[in-house]
């Protein structure tokens, strides 16, 4: 059990929304616009939640050059607006009772690679958006998840010591920036990263769904 936590930060992708359909088609999309080659679902999604250039690097195995990363960016935010018109983001299971549960005991945060606006815009579609007290993306630090920058950042914002803060997030992305930072990591099953990759990351507990939040967070 983690007592006397006063901040949740939750990753976006993989933990509040299943937003894995949407980014695997605009990635596609990008490099079919920029005569590079496509990938499978399978392919990307484990890589989710990194950068678009390392995303890129890990599923094809070479490097963008500067000029081909400001235009993958560029084209991809524009392909990812177009695909998700209709906010087909999907909430992943138990979001709002777990939110609901926390709310009025807990400051309640976001750290996320996505763009802050882009992060709002998600969260708004789903009705997500009131629940937290601040949200921080790629765009709010140097260095974006698994470095601890992010997390410093929330713990800044709310005046809380890092034993009074928990992470919550579906990759090692977010285990290494907690526990970088010296805070609690939760894992989640419902994103990009199994188990047993979870795993290899030694967060402080691994959950199926964010309902089991409530059984381990005091």
């Amino acid at each position: 059990m983690l007592k006397n936590i006063k901040l949740l930060i939750f990753d976006v992708d993989g933990t509040l929304v299943d937003s894995s359909g949407v980014i695997c088609e605009a990635f596609n999309g990008t490099t079919l616009e920029m005569g590079l080659s496509q990938a499978s679902p399978d392919a990307i999604t484990p890589h989710i939640g990194l950068s678009l250039e390392d995303m890129y690097f890990n599923v094809f195995g070479k490097r963008l050059n500067e000029d081909e990363v400001l235009l993958f960016y560029e084209k991809f935010r524009r392909i990812y607006d177009e695909v998700d018109i209709e906010g087909e983001d999907q909430l992943q299971p138990s979001v709002v009772e777990t939110l609901e549960y926390f709310i009025n005991d807990k400051q309640i945060s976001v750290a996320t690679t996505k763009p802050v606006a882009v992060a709002e815009k998600i969260l708004a579609q789903q009705g997500l958006l009131r629940y937290f007290s601040a949200v921080f993306g790629g765009d709010s630090v140097e260095n974006i998840k698994p470095d601890p920058e992010i997390v410093h950042k929330n713990l800044a914002e709310f005046n809380v010591e890092p034993h009074e803060a928990v992470i919550i997030g579906d990759t090692t992305l977010d285990v290494l920036a907690g526990k970088g930072a010296g805070i609690h990591t939760v894992s989640v099953l419902t994103g990009a990263h199994d188990r047993a990759t979870l795993a290899e990351a030694r967060p402080d507990y691994i959950i199926e769904t964010l309902e089991d939040l409530k059984n381990i967070v005091a």
